[in-house]
């Protein structure tokens, strides 16, 4: 059996964009893909569709700023500002993640990176 890596993230691309408010939904992000919301705070939940998925060798990346910040403004109820539910290769560096009941719910998926994000004020 050979071992699954976890993917490494690479620098985006000279064409990486930004997004005015709120932060695209990633249906139609294609394996190697950049999705860097601008600074702003972002609320409702922000739900990776299930079955979107990035390669071992093209992560989809979901990348901003400590001052991009998703929350769903209640930790007494709710859901989690970021879901994942069957995803794969997928990316996530350098937002914040507050003011949620769960704060990121990852289900049925694998092959995820959480790399250097801050995440405070949960549940």
């Amino acid at each position: 059996m050979q071992r699954s890596e976890t993917p490494e993230i690479p620098d985006p691309p000279a064409n990486t964009y930004l997004h005015p408010p709120p932060p695209p939904p990633p249906n139609n992000a294609p394996p190697g893909d950049f999705i860097t919301p601008a600074d702003g705070t972002y609320t409702g939940q922000f739900t990776v569709p299930a079955g979107k998925n990035g390669t071992a060798a093209s992560p989809i990346v979901l990348q901003g700023s400590r001052n991009a910040v998703l929350q769903t403004n209640t930790r007494s109820s709710g859901n989690a500002a970021l879901f994942l539910l069957g995803n794969a290769y997928w990316a996530f560096r350098g937002f914040t993640v507050t003011n949620s009941k769960k704060g990121i719910m990852v289900d049925y998926s694998s092959h995820n990176l959480f790399d250097n994000l801050s995440i405070n004020s949960i549940g």
